[in-house]
């Protein structure tokens, strides 16, 4: 249950910014959450308190012990999304299969669950190619958006986010390189290791990472 909400209720509140520019436009999310996994805490902070409201309390009923441990799982699962903290879970991750856990525990299960949650995050990068394409784009137009608001802040514009950025195409292939290899490459191939019906994911993610490396090559 408690990945399914987490999932229902992930980028609530989003407005196109990441962390980063939270953080050093000093927002008032930044502030209230002392620059830690700022909008992480702000979209479960935000459900949270849109549940206060009796209309939208899907936890209505359920014993607050429960509810206790759901909401506490949930916001692990959304704070393991923060890229800030990403090669922390893979390491963790793979030390527990290296050390032959079966993951009955609480906690091991916990963290599978993170990993598998993370791994739905970057479901973009083992789509088809004609679907990721579509999604790499208005990721771009959200780069470009989030540029645009760096420069009237007077702040240095982030990598992949400037206008040079949305016009070339092997810029945003390097930029979805990044992704692909920094993210998704280790992530899939941790995940398929765990659930090896799952290598289809790394099929695509490699696929496509193809698709880009050919896009960059070719100094578009």
């Amino acid at each position: 249950f408690a990945l399914f909400f987490a999932a229902c209720i992930i980028d609530f509140g989003h407005e196109g910014t990441n962390n980063d520019f939270h953080v050093r436009t000093k927002s008032p999310l930044a502030t209230l959450y002392a620059n830690q996994s700022v909008l992480e805490r702000h979209h479960v902070g935000a459900i949270l308190e849109l549940m206060l409201l009796p209309r939208y309390n899907i936890f209505d009923g359920m014993p607050a012990d429960t509810r206790r441990e759901v909401v506490d799982i949930v916001l692990a699962l959304v704070l393991s999304t923060d890229m800030a903290v990403h090669e922390q879970f893979v390491q963790k991750f793979r030390q527990r299969m290296q050390e032959g856990s079966d993951f009955s525990s609480t906690a091991d299960q916990v963290l599978a669950a993170q990993i598998i949650f993370k791994s739905a995050d970057y479901a973009f990068c083992a789509r088809p190619q004609d679907i990721y394409v579509q999604w790499a784009s208005r990721l771009q137009q959200e780069f470009r958006s989030q540029g645009e608001r760096e420069a009237a802040a007077g702040i240095t514009v982030s990598d992949f986010m400037d206008e040079e950025a949305s016009k070339k195409l092997a810029l945003q292939a390097r930029m979805q390189l990044t992704i692909i290899n920094v993210a998704s490459i280790p992530l899939f191939s941790l995940l398929t290791e765990y659930l090896p019906q799952l290598r289809i994911t790394g099929e695509y993610t490699s696929m496509n990472r193809n698709h880009w490396a050919n896009a960059e090559s070719q100094g578009m």
